[in-house]
């Protein structure tokens, strides 16, 4: 803080600051109910002047607003934003009742002051007493009664008032040349009273004479002394006064600001509570949207679980019925293995019915030796059983030697029997109960195939 800042704080902290505006509640001192002067800050969070603070802390050590335990120790200077609001506060002159009519910010109450023309200063002659403005020193003082006036005569020093005393007192002055003494200018004795005449001294007798003034000297001098001490009083009283009504009307003017601020709070608590209600009332429509979207995800959930086992249910049914009809045509497979084993055997084919050749001549002359027909490697189950289904599936088809014969041919055809076997096949003569034997095998693997297909 500079010098001019500390002035500043001084004099506001002197002088009864009046100001133009009601100043908002939260820049009052809680202590004095006065804007905040060089505010500091307590730990708990609240604001006061520093002068009010310590004070209180000689007393207590707790705070004054929450009576928490406070130290001087943990105080901090407020922020600088907080200061530019005080300082630019606009207050009226402390001389506003001489009337002084300037109104400024109150960091610029110190600049104002001590060139205000309406501050009471004390007359600078000793032994007079009289507060005046400053614009009317000058005139008081040059008038003021106990102004001190050096004679021109005998260089001694008498006052304004005693000087018509000296000058018949003066022995210089007798001495001095009559065109001197007659020129010199002297006020009426009764100046004080109310008689503004001056004049040479040789019309001073002259003048006092008949001066309205002298016949009530005695009156007017009672009454002047009886007026100037009832004044006096008075003043001192009017004064006393003004001071005191200028305090009731600042502490009217906080009652109507804590009156205001009252009401600013009652009318926020209202709003809070309204929106409090309004909250609440949206809360309970949440929570009850809330709810109706717990049963309906409950809903969803319990309908996917249900259809999680309804599919859990129909997959696995599905699964059992497909191992059911895998275990089905595995039966079918071998059953029909088993068939087409049998109808090979049954046609001479395969180590079981195929009868040896006896006595067979191969083209040298010599006798071959007995021999027996086997499937041959490149035997293909699969193909064989392709073919042979879709001869039994032929619409076309007889009981007739030669499809059996066909079939036969096919069959060494596709699958590379020895040639032996399909020589000895193809020269076997089926009789009618071979066909009959194989028309009925037909018949069979039809039926099985259409169970199967079941």
């Amino acid at each position: 803080m500079d010098e001019h800042e500390k002035d500043n704080l001084r004099l506001l902290k002197n002088l009864n600051i009046g100001y133009v505006n009601p100043v908002n509640v939260n820049l009052l001192c809680p202590i004095c109910r006065l804007p905040l002067l060089n505010p500091i800050a307590t730990p708990c969070g609240h604001t006061f002047c520093e002068e009010c603070i310590l004070s209180a802390l000689e007393i207590s050590n707790n705070c004054p607003y929450d009576r928490k335990e406070i130290k001087c120790e943990e105080f901090k200077k407020v922020d600088r934003l907080i200061l530019n609001i005080l300082n630019e506060l606009e207050i009226y002159c402390p001389n506003k009742m001489n009337g002084c009519p300037h109104i400024c910010q109150r960091q610029f109450l110190y600049e104002h002051y001590h060139h205000c023309e309406y501050e009471l200063v004390e007359c600078p002659h000793s032994l007079c007493h009289q507060k005046v403005i400053k614009k009317e020193l000058q005139e008081h003082s040059n008038q003021c009664d106990y102004k001190e006036i050096e004679c021109e005569f005998c260089k001694k020093i008498y006052l304004q008032k005693d000087k018509m005393k000296h000058i018949k007192n003066c022995e210089e002055f007798e001495k001095a040349e009559s065109s001197v003494k007659e020129d010199l200018i002297i006020e009426c004795k009764y100046k004080k009273f109310g008689c503004l005449w001056q004049d040479k001294l040789k019309l001073v007798e002259e003048h006092e004479k008949s001066c309205k003034y002298h016949q009530f000297e005695g009156f007017f001098e009672n009454v002047y002394t009886k007026n100037q001490r009832q004044l006096e009083t008075e003043n001192s009283e009017l004064k006393r006064k003004i001071y005191q009504l200028t305090d009731e009307i600042t502490e009217l003017r906080r009652e109507l600001d804590i009156y205001k601020n009252n009401n600013m709070v009652i009318q926020q608590q209202q709003a809070v509570s309204e929106s409090m209600a309004e909250l609440e009332n949206e809360v309970q429509l949440l929570k009850c949207d809330m709810q109706n979207t717990n049963l309906t995800l409950n809903d969803l959930e319990m309908r996917y679980n249900m259809m999680v086992i309804d599919e859990n249910i129909r997959l696995k049914e599905e699964i059992q019925s497909l191992r059911t009809s895998f275990q089905s045509i595995q039966f079918q497979m071998l059953s029909f293995m088993k068939y087409i084993k049998g109808t090979l055997q049954n046609n001479g084919i395969g180590p079981s019915f195929t009868k040896p050749i006896l006595n067979q001549k191969n083209n040298d002359g010599s006798n071959t030796s007995p021999s027996t027909s086997f499937l041959p490697a490149t035997y293909n189950s699969s193909k064989l059983i392709k073919s042979a289904s879709a001869n039994f599936d032929s619409p076309t088809t007889t009981s007739t030697t030669t499809s059996a014969a066909n079939t036969m041919n096919d069959l060494f055809k596709n699958y590379n029997f020895p040639t032996s076997a399909a020589t000895t096949t193809t020269s076997h003569t089926y009789s009618k109960s071979d066909v009959g034997t194989t028309t009925t095998t037909y018949d069979t693997i039809r039926r099985e195939r259409r169970f199967s297909k079941i």
